[in-house]
C-alpha cells in the first residue's frame, strides 16, 4: 500500500487568530497521534490561507481520520476556529519521499 499526503486548506474565521489556532491543534494533537497510520502532521500558511498537512500509511487511514474527526471532542475547538465554505480537502498517493525530518515551529 502507498502512503498518503492529506492537504486541507483553509481560512479562520473572523474574530479567530494564530493564538486560537495554536491552542486548538494542541487539543487535536492526542486523537490525531491516536489515530491509525497516523505519521506526521504540519500546518503552513502564507497570507490567510493555512494548509493542513497530514502524512498516512494509507489513504484509507486518513480517509477514516477524515470521516471521525467532526465528532471528536479534540477538534471541536479548531472547527470554530475554521471558515467552513473555505475548506478543501485532497488526498495525494505518495510516490517518493525522504527522512524522517521534523521541524520545529518557529
Amino acid at each position: 500500500m502507498m502512503q498518503c499526503l492529506e492537504q486541507v486548506t483553509f481560512r479562520l474565521n473572523p474574530g479567530s487568530g494564530p493564538a486560537d489556532l495554536r491552542a486548538a491543534l494542541d487539543q487535536l494533537k492526542p486523537w490525531l497521534q491516536a489515530q491509525p497510520g497516523f505519521q506526521y502532521s504540519t500546518v503552513t500558511a502564507e497570507a490567510d490561507t493555512l494548509t493542513h498537512l497530514v502524512f498516512w500509511s494509507t489513504q484509507g487511514d486518513a480517509q477514516a481520520a477524515s470521516a471521525a474527526i467532526g465528532a471528536a471532542p479534540e477538534a471541536q475547538a479548531l472547527m470554530a476556529c475554521i471558515n467552513p465554505d473555505s475548506v478543501r480537502m485532497d488526498h495525494f498517493q505518495i510516490l517518493q519521499a525522504y527522512g524522517p525530518q521534523v521541524l520545529e515551529a518557529a
